[in-house]
């Protein structure tokens, strides 16, 4: 399908605009203006749904109406929706509500018989598309009987729009999570495409860091793009330098698993001071650059099987630089390394103790603030 100037041009806007301003509720004045001039309705409504079931929306966002309203509809239609069966799974395919509810049968539940007569509304469309922590985004476009029901045109248009959609929501979402909450692991997982389909906690938090504002995974793209097209040999290791002794490391690792092809991209976030610390540290017991790597990865968690695959060498050679930096510092064990090398009490902050790094956790898809240097 082919789609006119000014649609494209509206299209674009809606891309513009996912990165425009800082709250949920600003960015979606942003993109929903775009949007309702390029689908014309009567109302419009964003919600964000937790990936745990049973859990409230946390970002409400009505056009032309109240977020009482929409807060009504989740409290008390949402179960008696017809489309809401072709919602659950974010597809990011846009439904109607006539392709649900024949003419004879309108009126006759909850959903069509109250809700939407309160509001004036006649026709719907919904979609619901798939966010990097698990979450859906759920947004609903409706019109009053007036303006007739979505045309399949439309209904493509939402479609493309979707995306850019979801990306100003999440966006915004994870600029409000508190700085001081960032992990020292994480991990993104992007599919034969290039596009992010998988990422945990921790790798969406560093990712807030290294590129505030921006989709997670943006600043990593062209290298993962040319991992999959072969312009680069993997692994690739990058590094971001974020000021006041900030880093971000990444490595990505090409994959070929039962017919699919990933790039999966371990990263690890030093937080301010401890850089310092641990280079004093390496200095004062004379640990080699690579000795103080692998101890690095042990401070943040990593077993012997995760620091080999982060650092692309066989477990047995973990084994000996870590022995040597044992025997080195007088250290027991892990349970002493962060004591003897950062002091008493300290310790690098990871998610969790597990035996290597966190495994990804399904979801998902501009430029960085700072450029990589390999």
């Amino acid at each position: 399908m082919s789609y006119t100037r000014d649609e494209v041009d509206l299209l674009l806007r809606i891309a513009r605009e996912a990165t425009a301003g800082p709250t949920f509720a600003e960015r979606m004045e942003h993109v929903t203006a775009a949007l309702a001039v390029l689908v014309p309705t009567t109302s419009l409504s964003v919600a964000i749904v937790p990936a745990q079931a049973g859990d409230a929306p946390r970002h409400l966002f009505f056009r032309n109406n109240s977020l009482e309203n929409l807060g009504r509809y989740l409290a008390h239609y949402r179960h008696a929706d017809p489309m809401g069966p072709a919602l659950e799974a974010p597809r990011g395919e846009p439904v109607v509500l006539s392709d649900w509810v024949r003419p004879g049968r309108y009126g006759r539940d909850a959903f069509t018989g109250e809700f939407l007569p309160r509001n004036g509304i006649r026709h719907v469309m919904g979609v619901a598309a798939a966010l990097p922590d698990g979450s859906r985004l759920a947004l609903a476009l409706q019109r009053e009987t007036g303006l007739g029901d979505f045309t399949t045109r439309e209904r493509g248009l939402v479609g493309l729009a979707a995306a850019d959609v979801a990306r100003a929501a999440f966006g915004a979402v994870l600029r409000e999570r508190p700085a001081a909450a960032t992990p020292a692991t994480g991990r993104l997982v992007f599919d034969a495409r290039g596009e992010l389909v998988g990422a945990d906690d921790g790798a969406l938090a560093i990712c807030a860091r290294l590129a505030p504002g921006s989709f997670p995974g943006d600043p990593l793209r062209p290298r993962v793009l040319a991992l999959l097209a072969g312009v680069t040999p993997g692994p690739v290791e990058a590094t971001w330098e974020l000021g006041g002794d900030e880093l971000v490391r990444a490595r990505l690792a090409r994959l070929a698993e039962g017919g699919r092809r990933e790039v999966v991209v371990d990263l690890t976030w030093e937080s301010p001071g401890e850089r310092a610390r641990l280079a004093a540290a390496a200095r004062r017991f004379g640990l080699t650059a690579r000795e103080l790597e692998v101890a690095t990865l042990a401070l943040l968690g990593h077993g012997n099987r995760g620091i080999a695959r982060a650092l692309g060498c066989a477990e047995v050679t973990v084994n000996v630089h870590l022995g040597r930096v044992y025997r080195k510092t007088g250290a027991a064990g892990r349970g002493d390394l962060a004591g003897v090398l950062l002091g008493a009490g300290a310790g690098l902050r990871s998610p969790s103790a597990a035996a290597g790094p966190p495994a990804p956790r399904a979801g998902a898809r501009p430029a960085p603030r700072r450029g990589p240097r390999s």
